[in-house]
């Protein structure tokens, strides 16, 4: 059964048809459970976002979904900044800085789309003079961004999270 309605998949493939410009993975970091559950690792969440990552994957031939077990994979999972599930990034050729964690429904399912279009492009939403002063940071910034489906400025926040790390 969709995650998506038929109107959100059609204005979701025709948004992506129209602005993904390179080739994009979309990496998921689930568990494949194999229908066993394994006391310490139940994972409710971990179903409903890998069907709708699949459904967004699926409107676009250039966006690509690779899913890894986080259990039998743990040390890349650990090396990729993933320590807990469900999770995925959005990126080109497997890299990305940009993380997902649990299930990106009402307006984040927006800033999913912003992310691959994003990593699909080479263009900023920032003036230059932020550019500038994001490449003379020293040190990685770690910024994490905590949403709730009501919060006022989450979606904007989140959407300028990953535009950052890009």
């Amino acid at each position: 059964m969709p995650v998506l309605q038929l109107n959100e998949l059609q204005a979701v493939r025709q948004f992506l048809d129209a602005e993904v410009r390179r080739n994009v993975v979309i990496k998921l970091y689930t568990t494949s459970g194999g229908g066993i559950i394994i006391p310490g690792r139940e994972c409710a969440a971990c179903r409903p976002v890998q069907e709708l990552v699949e459904e967004v994957a699926g409107l676009s031939s250039k966006v690509t979904l690779d899913t890894v077990d986080y259990y039998t994979n743990q040390s890349e999972s650990l090396e990729n900044g993933i320590a807990r599930i469900p999770a995925f990034t959005v990126g080109r050729n497997g890299a990305s800085r940009v993380r997902f964690f649990g299930m990106p429904s009402d307006q984040l399912l927006g800033i999913l789309i912003s992310a691959i279009i994003g990593a699909s492009t080479r263009t900023s939403p920032f003036k230059l003079d932020t550019r500038r002063r994001l490449r003379r940071l020293k040190e990685d910034a770690h910024i994490q961004v905590f949403v709730t489906r009501d919060g006022r400025f989450c979606g904007e926040t989140a959407s300028m999270a990953c535009a950052m790390a890009r």
